[in-house]
């Protein structure tokens, strides 16, 4: 699930236009969301990241 995550930031950062930062960001909390509770508090950090960046 790291790697997947990892990606998505990858992506993010190479396509940087708005239609591909909705998909990532949809993406990213699909995955997260599927997880279970103590992993994605983990994974909260990078998100919240990601919509800053954004």
């Amino acid at each position: 699930m790291l790697s997947v995550l990892l990606k998505l930031l990858i992506i993010l950062v190479l396509t940087p236009r708005a239609s591909t930062w909705l998909l990532a960001i949809r993406l990213g909390y699909l995955a997260v969301y599927s997880m279970n509770m103590s992993v994605r508090k983990l994974f909260r950090l990078p998100i919240f990241f990601v919509m800053i960046v954004r």
